[in-house]
Formats: C-alpha cells, structure tokens, sequence
C-alpha cells in the first residue's frame, strides 16, 4: 500500500532539468553506493504474475535475480574480477574473467524506434524508462511520506494528443535512488499501458561478504556453459 503523504511541498513548477539529466542522476547514483540491497515488485496489467528484482550493489561488485511468477529467470553478479549470468530456465550459464564495463560505463540515451517505450534493467545497477519520442520532464515536487522527503517526478512522451506515456518516479529525497514508478498511456489502435513498480525493501550500510557476488557453482551443476557478453 503507498504510505499516507504528509505534506507536498511544489519545488518547480517548470524545471529547469531535463529528463534526461534526471536519468543520468539515477544512473551515476546506482553506481556510487556501497553495501546496498533493495527488491523491487514490477506489474504490468494484463499480465498474469509479477515480476520480483532483488539487487546487491557494492561499487564494482554486484548480483541481481529476477523472478516472475515465482521462478528465477535469471541470476547475475560479477564479483570484481569474473562476470556471471545463470538462466535457469533453459539450464545455461556464462562465466567469465572480465571487466565489469556495467559499472564503468558512460552514460548514454537509449536509442529506440519511433513510438517505443522501453524499461531498462538489464544490468543490476539500472532501472531507467526511455521513450522516442522522448520523455518530456513536467514537475518535480518534494512529498513527505512517513516522515522521509521524497521527490515526485511527472513527465510525458507524446507522438499524438491519443497516442502518450505518462511517467511518474517517487525519488528518495537524500539520494538519486528511485523508490517506486507508475507507467499509463495509450499506444497504437487505443492499446492501454499501464505498469506499477514498487521498491519493497531497502537496506543500506551492509556487510556483504565476497562470496554473495562469485559464482555458486552448485546452482550450475549439469548445466551448459555458453558464451555470453563481457561484464554485463
């Protein structure tokens, strides 16, 4: 349930930031925090399950599943030096010694055919909504739930007046760490969008031992190992 808000305080009616800058600030921030750990719930409606995103962040080291309907899709980690993905679906793993380019990586805009909107949480350090065309940051306003500021970010992609996506983020108000998102718009032939995604847990300052990011090589056993991308 979304706590109760306190207070709403309106910061900027017309922000002088972009949406784009806002998401570099959700990038770079994702990357900067050391023994970190937070679960995410993603809803689209429509779907029949949810899909759960648990993430351990430690600066270069990092792991990260993904479940839906109560299976893990996938497990991921890179431990500082080897990269490692687990598919248990299809029983494949890739691992390897390579550079964790995910964490060292610049910035960059996500390219997208016209009239595309897309979720990026292919690496443990993201979660970033992209549009084309591109979202267009509306408001930044300062809530207060449960006695923690908390930044409240509108903005909208628009090919038509019934052709839209509007984008709401609730931010941690001390950091560029996203709390919750709601997608709603209508896409092609009046095709309703509509998605919820919800921070569940966070914690922060943890002691993570070395071996919570190498790869356990008892979930692999009498699985293939394939080939895979460098340190993603």
């Amino acid at each position: 349930m979304v706590p109760a808000l306190a207070l709403l305080l309106v910061l900027q009616d017309k922000p002088s930031m972009t949406y784009e800058k806002l998401a570099e600030n959700l990038y770079r921030e994702s990357r900067q925090v050391r023994g970190y750990y937070e679960e995410w719930t993603f809803e689209f409606e429509g779907d029949e399950g949810k899909t759960i995103s648990r993430r351990w962040l430690d600066g270069p080291r990092y792991r990260q599943t993904i479940e839906f309907k109560g299976e893990t899709h996938v497990e991921a980690g890179h431990d500082g030096n080897e990269f490692w993905v687990i598919l248990p679906p299809s029983k494949r793993y890739v691992a390897k010694t390579a550079p964790n380019s995910a964490f060292t990586d610049k910035f960059e805009v996500v390219k997208l055919e016209d009239g595309t909107v897309h979720l990026s949480f292919k690496t443990a350090y993201d979660l970033l909504f992209s549009a084309n065309p591109e979202f267009v940051l509306k408001s930044i306003t300062e809530e207060v739930e449960n006695g923690k500021k908390v930044r409240k970010v509108t903005a909208r992609a628009e090919r038509l007046p019934e052709r839209y996506m509007n984008l709401t983020l609730w931010i941690d108000g001390d950091r560029w760490l996203m709390r919750r998102a709601e997608l709603l718009g209508y896409g092609e032939e009046g095709k309703k969008i509509a998605g919820t995604f919800i921070r569940t847990v966070q914690k922060t300052d943890q002691k993570f031992d070395p071996s919570e990011f190498r790869l356990d090589q008892a979930k692999v056993a009498g699985f293939e190992k394939t080939e895979g991308p460098d340190g993603r």
